[in-house]
């Protein structure tokens, strides 16, 4: 979200990534943070943004940054949970503002050994997941506090115990009580809840505790594709087939590059 004084300086984040968004959508999003609650007309975001000048489309100018804006953070504009659109009136800003901005940043040393402990976990083999948490403790070690870290090691010892990379006993309770240490510190991170729900599905086999877990995860992020994927998995298992296939195609529209996802509908 919005993280400073000038909307020259400020970015839009995502789950910790850095989303690219144009000048114009990001004033729109800032004025409609101000004002949250509150109805901001099409009216005041022309003048507020455009001026008086005459040789710009408004309308089609504020649809098209709107539309991104909701692209980015995973918005329906059906059933919003950031954008709620007034017909004919304007837009107002829905979303709880103080937890949203409620995640801090991660320290910069700390920053880059998440980054190096993710880019050794995509990798998924036996030699990068052992570094991957490797560094997830060096990010630890240098900002304890920062709870995605902690979400990010509980992902490597899932991997390994999946892949059979280790005992299941040994490195699930480590995943776990990684997961439980990332939402003692924001219990509003999807990821935790997910990565919990993935250990009671998996390892203990307490369905009903592993679907409570995905469903906390979606009500807090509707467009988090994880979430959506391994409760998809967890449906087919129970044989609920047809909720499972919308959970799966729901994964799909949230991330639609992920050939984790993609090989399901191959």
């Amino acid at each position: 979200m919005p993280t400073s004084s000038s909307t020259r300086d400020r970015e839009l984040c995502k789950r910790g990534r850095r989303l690219r968004l144009q000048q114009q959508p990001l004033q729109i999003l800032t004025m409609l943070v101000a004002a949250r609650g509150d109805v901001v007309t099409r009216e005041e975001l022309r003048e507020r943004i455009w001026g008086t000048s005459t040789h710009v489309d408004f309308d089609r100018g504020i649809n098209k940054a709107i539309t991104r804006l909701r692209q980015l953070l995973g918005d329906d504009q059906a059933r919003p949970r950031f954008i709620e659109t007034l017909p004919k009136r304007g837009y107002r800003f829905v979303a709880d503002v103080a937890r949203l901005g409620s995640r801090r940043q991660i320290k910069d040393d700390a920053k880059e050994a998440y980054l190096k402990a993710r880019h050794f976990w995509n990798k998924r083999t036996r030699e990068d997941l052992k570094r991957s948490i490797e560094y997830f403790h060096r990010a630890i070690e240098r900002d304890p506090d920062y709870p995605l870290t902690w979400t990010g090691l509980a992902d490597a010892y899932l991997v390994i115990g999946i892949f059979g990379l280790q005992p299941p006993i040994d490195v699930f309770p480590q995943a776990k009580a990684a997961a439980e240490r990332a939402l003692v510190l924001d219990e509003s991170l999807a990821e935790g809840h997910t990565v919990l729900g993935e250990i009671q599905k998996l390892y203990e086999w307490n369905w009903d505790a592993a679907e409570r877990s995905y469903r906390r995860a979606l009500d807090l992020d509707p467009s988090y594709s994880v979430a959506h994927h391994w409760y998809g998995q967890l449906l087919s298992i129970l044989g609920r087939h047809e909720e499972a296939h919308m959970e799966m195609e729901a994964a799909r529209r949230s991330d639609p590059l992920s050939p984790t996802i993609a090989a399901f509908f191959s």
